[in-house]
């Protein structure tokens, strides 16, 4: 046996992308949000990062107010 595996239902991932994604911004959305898991990935213009699928909606809307809306 090499690992116990885990299936979790209800989670939604949620992508920012662009020349340096503001993470503290970011990071102050999530940060009112369960986030299961951050994956900065091989790029430095993306972070990933699941949500539970009822929050998904709320989080983009957060996200794009923070980092979109002027």
């Amino acid at each position: 046996k090499l690992a116990n595996i885990q299936i979790e239902n209800d989670l939604s991932l949620i992508g920012v992308i662009g020349k340096k994604p503001a993470l503290e911004e970011i990071f102050k959305v999530l940060g009112e949000h369960k986030v299961r898991l951050v994956n900065f990935g091989a790029s430095p213009h993306s972070v990933l990062f699941l949500v539970t699928s009822d929050t998904a909606n709320q989080v983009v809307s957060k996200l794009h107010e923070a980092l979109i809306k002027e």
